[in-house]
């Protein structure tokens, strides 16, 4: 990832992290297991620096667009 990339992720973590109004409509739409999810994705973006290969399953919308 391109580190202007890896830089905004990193803005959007502490902000994610902070509780404060960014986060919180996510987790008033959201159950709190997929906020920590969410955060935890973000977190092995950012520690990664690299984006994620694609699962075993159906990982791209079907039929393309």
């Amino acid at each position: 990832m391109r580190q202007g990339f890896l830089r905004d992720l990193g803005g959007l973590r502490e902000r994610v992290q902070a509780g404060g109004p960014f986060i919180r409509p996510l987790e008033e739409l959201l159950a709190a297991d997929e906020v920590r999810a969410f955060r935890r994705r973000l977190d092995r973006l950012i520690d990664s620096g690299r984006y994620p290969h694609p699962g075993s399953g159906r990982s791209v919308p079907w039929p393309p667009v």
